[in-house]
């Protein structure tokens, strides 16, 4: 998706070449104490992508016309532990030309707080009903997910 968060930016490489460059510019140091899938691209692979990787008869008519892939960066994941019922919500930081790193962080921080904040409202909308449970103890440690670098 673009800065201006409305729609997707189509890539003009072929399928993989495109997929290794946003891979590659989307690869980040996750720190220790996070899950690998707190931050990253989510998306799909189209069955038809085996085509780029291996010389296979393309006789299946394409009436969905839909990409080969698609995926999202997204600027706030939400993972929820299972076993712990912790839900730790990660927001990446990355480099950006026009922004400090100091400006990105906080701009960062205040995303993650501003979520916190709605998850615990909701949490604690959902606590009054009798057939719902949640923790209102949401841990938003955000000076703890990043690394300056």
């Amino acid at each position: 998706m673009t800065p201006n968060r409305r729609r997707f930016e189509h890539l003009d490489d072929a399928p993989l070449d495109g997929l290794r460059k946003v891979l590659q510019s989307s690869e980040l140091d996750i720190p220790d104490n996070l899950p690998p899938m707190a931050a990253g691209i989510f998306g799909y692979l189209s069955y038809d992508m085996v085509r780029f990787m291996e010389e296979l008869p393309d006789t299946n008519p394409k009436w969905l016309q839909l990409p080969e892939c698609l995926f999202i960066r997204p600027q706030l994941v939400a993972v929820f532990d299972g076993v712990t019922d912790v839900l730790k919500l990660v927001t990446p930081v990355r480099p950006n030309a026009n922004l400090s790193a100091e400006a990105a962080y906080e701009a960062a921080c205040a995303r993650l707080e501003r979520r916190a904040r709605k998850c615990t409202t909701n949490c604690l909308k959902r606590a009054s009903r009798p057939w719902a449970t949640c923790s209102a103890a949401i841990k938003c440690g955000a000076r703890n997910l990043f690394r300056h670098g």
